[in-house]
């Protein structure tokens, strides 16, 4: 786990950065992923649940714009929310 501030928004862009890349079939999947991932950042006190939804739901806007996406700003932040929530209560 991440111990400076640095290395803590690192992790967190490197997350996003996946989710911008993600392909277009796959980026449900990979939010979920990275913000399980960025959970740890949470329960570690490093970054609010706020701030890693924020920074991911805007990692993930450019798939919400694609009009092939078919899903919505509200279903990336739920997904998000489900994957933080469900690795901060299996820890």
């Amino acid at each position: 786990m991440p111990t400076t501030l640095d290395s803590v928004h690192d992790v967190l862009a490197t997350e996003c950065r996946n989710v911008r890349n993600a392909w277009p079939t796959q980026h449900i999947s990979t939010v979920a992923g990275a913000a399980r991932r960025a959970a740890d950042l949470i329960t570690t006190g490093h970054l609010s649940h706020e701030e890693v939804r924020a920074a991911l739901v805007d990692a993930a806007a450019q798939h919400v714009a694609d009009p092939q996406c078919g899903c919505s700003q509200q279903v990336i932040a739920q997904a998000i929310d489900a994957a933080i929530t469900g690795r901060v209560q299996s820890l």
